[in-house]
Protein backbone atom coordinates (compact mmCIF):
# COMPACT_ATOMS: atom_id res chain seq x y z
CA UNK A 1 0.00 0.00 0.00
CA UNK A 2 1.51 3.36 -1.02
CA UNK A 3 1.68 6.49 1.14
CA UNK A 4 -1.41 8.11 -0.38
CA UNK A 5 -3.45 4.97 0.19
CA UNK A 6 -2.25 4.80 3.80
CA UNK A 7 -3.22 8.42 4.28
CA UNK A 8 -6.66 7.82 2.79
CA UNK A 9 -7.28 4.77 4.97
CA UNK A 10 -6.15 6.69 8.06
CA UNK A 11 -8.56 9.53 7.24
CA UNK A 12 -11.28 6.93 6.86
CA UNK A 13 -10.51 5.41 10.27
CA UNK A 14 -10.39 8.86 11.84
CA UNK A 15 -13.89 9.54 10.51
CA UNK A 16 -15.18 6.32 12.15
CA UNK A 17 -15.48 4.10 9.05
CA UNK A 18 -13.75 0.93 7.91
CA UNK A 19 -14.74 1.04 4.23
CA UNK A 20 -15.12 3.82 1.73
CA UNK A 21 -18.10 2.09 0.21
CA UNK A 22 -20.33 -0.96 0.49
CA UNK A 23 -21.65 -2.26 -2.84
CA UNK A 24 -25.17 -3.70 -2.60
CA UNK A 25 -26.34 -5.79 -5.56
CA UNK A 26 -28.42 -8.71 -6.76
CA UNK A 27 -26.44 -11.82 -7.73
CA UNK A 28 -27.63 -11.40 -11.31
CA UNK A 29 -25.74 -8.07 -11.37
CA UNK A 30 -22.51 -9.45 -9.89
CA UNK A 31 -20.58 -8.64 -13.11
CA UNK A 32 -21.27 -4.94 -12.67
CA UNK A 33 -20.58 -5.06 -8.93
CA UNK A 34 -17.19 -6.66 -9.45
CA UNK A 35 -16.32 -4.24 -12.26
CA UNK A 36 -17.21 -1.24 -10.12
CA UNK A 37 -15.21 -2.50 -7.15
CA UNK A 38 -12.10 -3.02 -9.29
CA UNK A 39 -12.42 0.42 -10.82
CA UNK A 40 -12.94 2.13 -7.47
CA UNK A 41 -10.01 0.48 -5.75
CA UNK A 42 -7.60 1.00 -8.66
CA UNK A 43 -8.60 4.56 -9.54
CA UNK A 44 -6.23 7.39 -8.61
CA UNK A 45 -7.38 10.97 -8.50
CA UNK A 46 -5.62 13.12 -11.14
CA UNK A 47 -2.70 15.15 -9.80
CA UNK A 48 -4.38 18.39 -10.79
CA UNK A 49 -7.44 17.50 -8.71
CA UNK A 50 -5.20 16.49 -5.80
CA UNK A 51 -3.39 19.83 -5.91
CA UNK A 52 -6.71 21.68 -5.72
CA UNK A 53 -8.11 19.44 -2.95
CA UNK A 54 -5.20 18.35 -0.77
CA UNK A 55 -7.48 16.89 1.93
CA UNK A 56 -8.80 14.17 -0.41
CA UNK A 57 -7.34 10.66 -0.49
CA UNK A 58 -5.76 9.64 -3.75
CA UNK A 59 -7.49 6.26 -3.78
CA UNK A 60 -10.76 4.66 -2.64
CA UNK A 61 -9.72 1.57 -0.76
CA UNK A 62 -11.02 -0.58 0.74
CA UNK A 63 -14.43 -1.18 -0.84
CA UNK A 64 -16.62 -3.96 0.56
CA UNK A 65 -18.35 -6.39 -1.79
CA UNK A 66 -20.26 -9.29 -0.22
CA UNK A 67 -19.84 -12.54 -2.16
CA UNK A 68 -21.97 -14.77 0.04
CA UNK A 69 -25.47 -15.84 -0.92
CA UNK A 70 -27.66 -14.91 2.03
CA UNK A 71 -31.40 -15.47 2.13
CA UNK A 72 -33.29 -12.19 1.62
CA UNK A 73 -34.60 -10.81 4.90
CA UNK A 74 -32.04 -12.70 6.98
CA UNK A 75 -29.10 -10.32 6.86
CA UNK A 76 -26.62 -11.64 9.43
CA UNK A 77 -25.10 -9.48 12.13
CA UNK A 78 -21.60 -9.56 10.56
CA UNK A 79 -22.84 -8.18 7.27
CA UNK A 80 -24.90 -5.51 9.04
CA UNK A 81 -21.73 -4.36 10.74
CA UNK A 82 -19.94 -4.13 7.39
CA UNK A 83 -22.79 -2.05 5.93
CA UNK A 84 -22.75 0.29 8.89
CA UNK A 85 -18.94 0.55 8.82
CA UNK A 86 -19.07 1.93 5.27
CA UNK A 87 -19.09 5.66 4.54
CA UNK A 88 -21.06 5.26 1.28
CA UNK A 89 -23.58 2.74 0.06
CA UNK A 90 -23.57 2.06 -3.68
CA UNK A 91 -26.65 0.23 -4.92
CA UNK A 92 -26.49 -1.57 -8.28
CA UNK A 93 -29.90 -0.82 -9.78
CA UNK A 94 -31.53 -2.95 -12.47
CA UNK A 95 -34.89 -4.45 -13.32
CA UNK A 96 -33.84 -7.60 -11.49
CA UNK A 97 -32.96 -5.53 -8.43
CA UNK A 98 -36.43 -3.98 -8.46
CA UNK A 99 -38.31 -7.27 -8.83
CA UNK A 100 -36.73 -8.99 -5.85
CA UNK A 101 -35.40 -6.18 -3.73
CA UNK A 102 -35.80 -7.40 -0.16
CA UNK A 103 -32.11 -8.19 0.29
CA UNK A 104 -31.11 -4.77 -1.07
CA UNK A 105 -33.87 -3.11 0.96
CA UNK A 106 -32.45 -4.65 4.13
CA UNK A 107 -28.94 -3.38 3.36
CA UNK A 108 -30.27 0.12 2.64
CA UNK A 109 -32.24 0.12 5.89
CA UNK A 110 -29.29 -1.05 7.98
CA UNK A 111 -27.14 1.65 6.40
CA UNK A 112 -29.71 4.21 7.53
CA UNK A 113 -30.12 2.59 10.95
CA UNK A 114 -26.36 2.86 11.47
CA UNK A 115 -26.50 6.63 10.98
CA UNK A 116 -25.81 6.68 7.27
CA UNK A 117 -26.94 9.85 5.53
CA UNK A 118 -29.36 9.19 2.61
CA UNK A 119 -27.26 11.65 0.56
CA UNK A 120 -24.40 9.10 0.76
CA UNK A 121 -26.47 6.43 -0.97
CA UNK A 122 -25.44 6.29 -4.66
CA UNK A 123 -27.62 4.41 -7.16
CA UNK A 124 -25.61 2.91 -10.04
CA UNK A 125 -28.03 2.11 -12.87
CA UNK A 126 -26.98 -0.70 -15.23
CA UNK A 127 -30.21 -1.30 -17.23
CA UNK A 128 -31.48 1.02 -19.99
CA UNK A 129 -34.69 2.65 -18.86
CA UNK A 130 -36.49 5.95 -19.53
CA UNK A 131 -37.71 5.94 -15.87
CA UNK A 132 -34.94 4.20 -13.86
CA UNK A 133 -36.36 5.33 -10.46
CA UNK A 134 -39.56 3.41 -11.19
CA UNK A 135 -38.16 0.49 -13.18
CA UNK A 136 -34.74 -0.20 -11.59
CA UNK A 137 -34.68 1.11 -7.99
CA UNK A 138 -35.35 -1.28 -5.08
CA UNK A 139 -38.45 -0.50 -3.05
CA UNK A 140 -36.65 1.14 -0.09
CA UNK A 141 -34.66 3.37 -2.46
CA UNK A 142 -37.84 4.44 -4.26
CA UNK A 143 -39.39 5.40 -0.90
CA UNK A 144 -36.35 7.57 -0.10
CA UNK A 145 -36.59 9.27 -3.49
CA UNK A 146 -40.16 10.33 -2.68
CA UNK A 147 -38.85 12.30 0.31
CA UNK A 148 -35.61 13.73 -1.10
CA UNK A 149 -33.54 13.86 -4.27
CA UNK A 150 -30.96 11.10 -4.52
CA UNK A 151 -28.56 11.53 -7.41
CA UNK A 152 -27.30 8.43 -9.14
CA UNK A 153 -25.11 7.43 -12.08
CA UNK A 154 -26.58 5.85 -15.19
CA UNK A 155 -24.24 4.07 -17.61
CA UNK A 156 -26.79 4.54 -20.41
CA UNK A 157 -26.94 8.31 -20.03
CA UNK A 158 -23.30 9.08 -20.89
CA UNK A 159 -21.39 5.81 -20.85
CA UNK A 160 -19.56 3.72 -18.27
CA UNK A 161 -16.66 6.12 -17.82
CA UNK A 162 -18.86 9.14 -17.12
CA UNK A 163 -21.10 7.09 -14.79
CA UNK A 164 -18.06 5.89 -12.88
CA UNK A 165 -16.68 9.44 -12.59
CA UNK A 166 -20.06 10.56 -11.22
CA UNK A 167 -19.62 8.04 -8.41
CA UNK A 168 -16.10 9.36 -7.76
CA UNK A 169 -17.37 12.96 -7.77
CA UNK A 170 -20.18 12.10 -5.31
CA UNK A 171 -17.81 10.32 -2.93
CA UNK A 172 -15.32 13.22 -2.99
CA UNK A 173 -17.82 16.05 -3.02
CA UNK A 174 -16.47 17.30 -6.35
CA UNK A 175 -18.12 18.82 -9.36
CA UNK A 176 -18.39 16.30 -12.17
CA UNK A 177 -17.05 18.81 -14.72
CA UNK A 178 -13.88 19.30 -12.68
CA UNK A 179 -12.96 15.66 -12.31
CA UNK A 180 -13.97 14.85 -15.91
CA UNK A 181 -11.73 17.64 -17.18
CA UNK A 182 -8.75 16.57 -15.06
CA UNK A 183 -9.30 12.89 -15.86
CA UNK A 184 -9.53 13.62 -19.60
CA UNK A 185 -6.31 15.61 -19.44
CA UNK A 186 -4.59 12.72 -17.66
CA UNK A 187 -5.92 10.17 -20.14
CA UNK A 188 -4.65 12.26 -23.05
CA UNK A 189 -1.26 12.52 -21.41
CA UNK A 190 -1.17 8.75 -20.89
CA UNK A 191 -2.25 8.19 -24.49
CA UNK A 192 0.49 10.53 -25.70
CA UNK A 193 3.08 8.76 -23.55
CA UNK A 194 1.84 5.38 -24.75
CA UNK A 195 1.98 6.57 -28.35
CA UNK A 196 5.49 7.93 -27.93
CA UNK A 197 6.54 4.76 -26.15
CA UNK A 198 5.01 2.69 -28.94
CA UNK A 199 6.76 4.80 -31.55
CA UNK A 200 10.03 4.49 -29.64
CA UNK A 201 9.53 0.73 -29.40
CA UNK A 202 8.84 0.46 -33.13
CA UNK A 203 11.85 2.64 -33.86
CA UNK A 204 14.04 0.48 -31.61
CA UNK A 205 12.60 -2.68 -33.18
CA UNK A 206 13.27 -1.29 -36.66
CA UNK A 207 16.78 -0.27 -35.63
CA UNK A 208 17.37 -3.70 -34.12
CA UNK A 209 16.04 -5.34 -37.28
CA UNK A 210 18.25 -3.17 -39.44
CA UNK A 211 21.22 -3.88 -37.19
CA UNK A 212 20.61 -7.64 -37.45
CA UNK A 213 20.27 -7.36 -41.23
CA UNK A 214 23.32 -5.13 -41.47
CA UNK A 215 25.28 -7.38 -39.12
CA UNK A 216 24.42 -10.80 -40.51
CA UNK A 217 23.51 -10.23 -44.17
CA UNK A 218 26.49 -10.47 -46.56
CA UNK A 219 27.20 -7.19 -48.35
CA UNK A 220 29.41 -6.72 -51.39
CA UNK A 221 31.42 -3.59 -52.24
CA UNK A 222 33.35 -3.04 -55.46
CA UNK A 223 36.79 -1.42 -55.77
CA UNK A 224 39.40 -0.60 -58.39
CA UNK A 225 42.17 -1.86 -56.11
CA UNK A 226 42.79 -2.98 -52.54
CA UNK A 227 45.45 -3.14 -49.87
CA UNK A 228 45.70 -5.22 -46.69
CA UNK A 229 45.75 -4.02 -43.12
CA UNK A 230 47.00 -6.74 -40.75
CA UNK A 231 46.19 -9.28 -43.44
CA UNK A 232 42.60 -8.15 -44.07
CA UNK A 233 41.74 -6.52 -47.41
CA UNK A 234 40.58 -2.91 -47.59
CA UNK A 235 39.19 -1.47 -50.80
CA UNK A 236 40.76 1.46 -52.65
CA UNK A 237 38.78 3.45 -55.23
CA UNK A 238 35.11 2.48 -54.70
CA UNK A 239 33.16 1.60 -57.87
CA UNK A 240 29.43 1.75 -58.49
CA UNK A 241 27.67 -1.18 -60.17
CA UNK A 242 27.51 0.95 -63.31
CA UNK A 243 31.24 1.73 -63.23
CA UNK A 244 32.29 -1.92 -62.96
CA UNK A 245 30.73 -2.57 -66.38
CA UNK A 246 33.39 -0.39 -68.01
CA UNK A 247 36.31 -1.55 -65.83
CA UNK A 248 38.68 -4.18 -67.22
CA UNK A 249 38.59 -5.88 -63.86
CA UNK A 250 37.61 -5.06 -60.30
CA UNK A 251 37.83 -6.40 -56.77
CA UNK A 252 34.73 -7.44 -54.84
CA UNK A 253 34.93 -7.50 -51.05
CA UNK A 254 32.14 -9.43 -49.29
CA UNK A 255 31.54 -8.62 -45.61
CA UNK A 256 29.19 -9.74 -42.85
CA UNK A 257 29.17 -9.39 -39.08
CA UNK A 258 31.61 -6.49 -39.51
CA UNK A 259 34.26 -8.76 -40.95
CA UNK A 260 35.59 -9.34 -44.47
CA UNK A 261 34.58 -12.83 -45.56
CA UNK A 262 35.70 -12.99 -49.19
CA UNK A 263 37.86 -11.21 -51.76
CA UNK A 264 37.32 -11.74 -55.52
CA UNK A 265 38.93 -10.41 -58.69
CA UNK A 266 36.12 -10.33 -61.27
CA UNK A 267 35.16 -9.21 -64.73
CA UNK A 268 32.09 -7.07 -65.46
CA UNK A 269 29.83 -10.14 -65.26
CA UNK A 270 30.95 -11.17 -61.78
CA UNK A 271 33.10 -14.07 -63.00
CA UNK A 272 36.53 -14.79 -61.56
CA UNK A 273 39.30 -13.39 -63.73
CA UNK A 274 43.04 -14.11 -63.83
CA UNK A 275 45.33 -11.14 -63.21
CA UNK A 276 46.91 -9.82 -66.41
CA UNK A 277 49.49 -7.58 -64.76
CA UNK A 278 52.72 -9.17 -63.50
CA UNK A 279 52.62 -6.82 -60.51
CA UNK A 280 49.39 -8.48 -59.35
CA UNK A 281 50.56 -12.09 -59.59
CA UNK A 282 51.14 -12.31 -55.86
CA UNK A 283 47.43 -11.71 -55.32
CA UNK A 284 44.71 -14.36 -55.28
CA UNK A 285 41.80 -14.29 -57.69
CA UNK A 286 39.64 -15.46 -54.82
CA UNK A 287 40.34 -15.66 -51.08
CA UNK A 288 38.17 -16.47 -48.08
CA UNK A 289 38.78 -15.24 -44.53
CA UNK A 290 38.04 -16.99 -41.25
CA UNK A 291 38.35 -15.66 -37.71
CA UNK A 292 38.94 -17.02 -34.23
CA UNK A 293 36.51 -16.75 -31.32
CA UNK A 294 38.35 -13.53 -30.39
CA UNK A 295 37.61 -12.11 -33.86
CA UNK A 296 41.26 -12.30 -34.84
CA UNK A 297 42.33 -13.42 -38.32
CA UNK A 298 42.67 -17.19 -38.19
CA UNK A 299 42.84 -18.56 -41.74
CA UNK A 300 42.99 -17.28 -45.31
CA UNK A 301 42.32 -19.69 -48.18
CA UNK A 302 43.26 -18.92 -51.80
CA UNK A 303 41.56 -20.36 -54.90
CA UNK A 304 42.24 -20.15 -58.63
CA UNK A 305 39.83 -19.21 -61.41
CA UNK A 306 38.64 -22.81 -61.64
CA UNK A 307 37.71 -22.86 -57.98
CA UNK A 308 40.60 -25.18 -57.01
CA UNK A 309 42.20 -24.67 -53.63
CA UNK A 310 45.71 -23.24 -53.97
CA UNK A 311 47.03 -22.12 -50.62
CA UNK A 312 45.94 -22.14 -46.98
CA UNK A 313 47.50 -19.51 -44.70
CA UNK A 314 47.02 -20.31 -41.01
CA UNK A 315 47.65 -17.36 -38.71
CA UNK A 316 49.27 -18.50 -35.48
CA UNK A 317 49.31 -14.76 -34.77
CA UNK A 318 49.62 -11.64 -36.89
CA UNK A 319 53.39 -12.08 -37.16
CA UNK A 320 53.49 -15.82 -37.88
CA UNK A 321 51.69 -17.46 -40.81
CA UNK A 322 52.00 -21.18 -41.51
CA UNK A 323 51.51 -22.25 -45.13
CA UNK A 324 49.90 -25.25 -46.75
CA UNK A 325 50.27 -25.35 -50.55
CA UNK A 326 47.92 -27.25 -52.82
CA UNK A 327 49.67 -27.44 -56.22
CA UNK A 328 48.32 -28.49 -59.58
CA UNK A 329 49.23 -28.01 -63.24
CA UNK A 330 47.61 -24.63 -63.67
CA UNK A 331 48.24 -22.86 -60.40
CA UNK A 332 51.21 -23.59 -58.15
CA UNK A 333 51.98 -20.69 -55.91
CA UNK A 334 52.90 -17.07 -55.45
CA UNK A 335 55.58 -14.68 -56.54
CA UNK A 336 56.32 -14.44 -52.83
CA UNK A 337 58.20 -17.65 -53.58
CA UNK A 338 59.66 -16.81 -56.99
CA UNK A 339 60.16 -13.23 -58.08
CA UNK A 340 60.54 -13.93 -61.79
CA UNK A 341 57.58 -16.27 -62.37
CA UNK A 342 53.94 -15.21 -62.61
CA UNK A 343 51.36 -16.79 -60.38
CA UNK A 344 49.98 -19.15 -62.99
CA UNK A 345 53.22 -19.84 -64.87
CA UNK A 346 55.86 -20.89 -62.33
CA UNK A 347 58.62 -23.40 -62.98
CA UNK A 348 59.16 -24.09 -59.28
CA UNK A 349 58.91 -27.72 -58.36
CA UNK A 350 56.58 -28.99 -55.67
CA UNK A 351 59.60 -29.88 -53.55
CA UNK A 352 60.89 -26.30 -53.65
CA UNK A 353 57.45 -24.93 -52.80
CA UNK A 354 57.02 -27.29 -49.88
CA UNK A 355 60.37 -26.07 -48.57
CA UNK A 356 58.72 -22.73 -47.64
CA UNK A 357 56.27 -23.46 -44.85
CA UNK A 358 55.99 -20.19 -42.92
CA UNK A 359 56.08 -16.43 -43.33
CA UNK A 360 57.36 -14.10 -40.62
CA UNK A 361 55.61 -10.76 -41.01
CA UNK A 362 56.31 -7.24 -39.82
CA UNK A 363 53.86 -4.31 -40.08
CA UNK A 364 54.19 -0.55 -40.01
CA UNK A 365 52.29 1.73 -37.64
CA UNK A 366 49.27 1.72 -40.00
CA UNK A 367 49.00 -2.06 -40.08
CA UNK A 368 50.41 -2.37 -43.63
CA UNK A 369 52.83 -5.20 -44.32
CA UNK A 370 56.39 -3.83 -44.20
CA UNK A 371 58.46 -6.99 -44.44
CA UNK A 372 58.06 -10.71 -45.07
CA UNK A 373 60.68 -13.39 -44.44
CA UNK A 374 60.55 -17.04 -45.58
CA UNK A 375 60.88 -19.96 -43.16
CA UNK A 376 61.52 -23.62 -44.05
CA UNK A 377 61.47 -25.24 -40.60
CA UNK A 378 58.79 -23.82 -38.29
CA UNK A 379 60.35 -25.48 -35.24
CA UNK A 380 63.51 -23.34 -35.60
CA UNK A 381 62.39 -20.68 -38.09
CA UNK A 382 65.18 -21.66 -40.46
CA UNK A 383 65.70 -19.37 -43.44
CA UNK A 384 64.11 -20.51 -46.74
CA UNK A 385 65.10 -19.43 -50.27
CA UNK A 386 63.36 -19.53 -53.61
CA UNK A 387 65.16 -20.58 -56.76
CA UNK A 388 66.53 -17.04 -57.23
CA UNK A 389 68.04 -17.00 -53.75
CA UNK A 390 65.38 -14.65 -52.44
CA UNK A 391 64.42 -15.21 -48.80
CA UNK A 392 62.04 -12.32 -48.22
CA UNK A 393 60.43 -9.09 -49.40
CA UNK A 394 60.38 -5.52 -48.13
CA UNK A 395 57.72 -2.97 -49.07
CA UNK A 396 57.45 0.78 -49.31
CA UNK A 397 53.89 2.12 -49.53
CA UNK A 398 52.01 5.32 -50.25
CA UNK A 399 49.40 6.84 -47.95
CA UNK A 400 46.66 4.54 -49.30
CA UNK A 401 48.66 1.41 -48.54
CA UNK A 402 49.58 0.61 -52.15
CA UNK A 403 53.06 -0.74 -52.77
CA UNK A 404 55.19 2.02 -54.29
CA UNK A 405 58.51 0.20 -54.08
CA UNK A 406 59.56 -3.42 -53.55
CA UNK A 407 62.89 -4.87 -52.45
CA UNK A 408 64.00 -8.50 -52.61
CA UNK A 409 65.85 -9.73 -49.52
CA UNK A 410 68.71 -12.19 -49.37
CA UNK A 411 69.94 -13.84 -46.19
CA UNK A 412 73.62 -13.22 -45.33
CA UNK A 413 73.82 -14.06 -41.63
CA UNK A 414 75.41 -17.06 -39.94
CA UNK A 415 72.71 -17.96 -37.44
CA UNK A 416 70.48 -19.55 -40.06
CA UNK A 417 67.31 -18.15 -38.49
CA UNK A 418 64.79 -15.93 -40.21
CA UNK A 419 64.02 -14.26 -36.89
CA UNK A 420 66.76 -11.65 -37.23
CA UNK A 421 66.08 -8.87 -39.82
CA UNK A 422 69.62 -7.49 -39.47
CA UNK A 423 70.93 -10.66 -41.17
CA UNK A 424 69.23 -9.70 -44.45
CA UNK A 425 70.41 -7.52 -47.29
CA UNK A 426 68.59 -5.98 -50.22
CA UNK A 427 69.38 -7.51 -53.58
Amino acid sequence: MDRSQNAGSQNLVDSGYTYFAFISYRRTDSRWANWLKRRLQSYRLPQRTRRNHRDLPQRFSPVFLDKTNLTPGLLDEGLRAEVQASKYLIVICSRAAREKSQYLDDEIQYFLDGGGDPSRIIPFIVDPSPRPEEECFPLRLRELCEKQTILGANIYDSGKRSAFLKVIARMHGLRLEEIESDDTRRRRKKTLIASLSGAAFLLCAAAAGYFCWDYYSPKTAYYLDYTERFGIPEGIGPLSEKEILSASGHYSIVSSRRRVRELRFENAFGQLKAHSSTADHDRPVRATYEYSENDELDKVTWYNTSGDLVLIMNYANLQTVDLQFETNDSYVGSTFLHANNPLEDSDLSGEQLQNVSRYLLDYDENGFLREMRYVSNPAYNNVAFDSDGISGLRYERDETGRVSRLWYLSYTGERGSARFPEDYRIL
